[in-house]
């Protein structure tokens, strides 16, 4: 069984701006995490959240999916 792929805050940031064309705040990210309404998991000194989680987080946001450009 493989182990899903985690990012830390800084990457799902990254992530959320690539598929969603939008991102909030580091702050917004880490406040959710830190209290719990978005999927998240505390790994030492980082918050980290699964790829597969990654749809519930940008829903938290009310971030949309950006349709990819046709080319």
């Amino acid at each position: 069984m493989m182990k899903p792929e985690r990012r830390d805050l800084i990457a799902v940031l990254e992530k959320l701006k690539k598929r969603y064309g939008a991102a909030p705040s580091y702050g917004r990210l880490w406040l959710a995490a830190a209290n719990g309404r978005i999927p998240a998991r505390r790994v030492g000194r980082t918050w980290e959240v699964d790829d597969a989680d990654l749809p519930a987080v940008a829903a938290h946001f009310g971030l949309t999916l950006v349709p990819p450009s046709a080319a």
